[in-house]
């Protein structure tokens, strides 16, 4: 293609190059269309990706806590995110606390 354009530009002048600019542009839609598409696909994708949805549920978990504290302390609580007490002492497991603890608790 390189030889082609020197030959145009020699031979037309500037209406070869003002031809030479939109072939170019012509012949690069397809791959625009094709990134756009696989922009898409990757943002479709990326909502279902695990660590956006923990977070989705932390959001509202958090919201959920701070809701259930204005309710039960009104304006005058302090929410604390503290790590669950686990039954031994391993790491990466999981310990459910009750349901009566409370999601915000009354300053002192």
């Amino acid at each position: 293609m390189g030889a082609v354009a020197a030959i145009m530009l020699l031979v037309g002048g500037d209406d070869a190059l003002t031809g030479l600019q939109n072939l170019t542009i012509i012949a690069a839609l397809p791959f625009a269309l094709v990134m756009i598409g696989m922009a898409v696909a990757l943002a479709k994708d990326l909502r279902s990706y695990p660590l956006m949805l923990r977070r989705a549920y932390a959001t509202g978990a958090v919201e959920q806590a701070v809701v259930e504290g204005i309710t039960r302390h009104g304006d005058d609580f302090v929410l604390v995110v503290e790590p669950a007490p686990c039954a031994d002492d391993t790491p990466n497991t999981v310990a459910f606390l009750p349901a009566d603890v409370p999601a915000g608790r009354p300053r002192d």
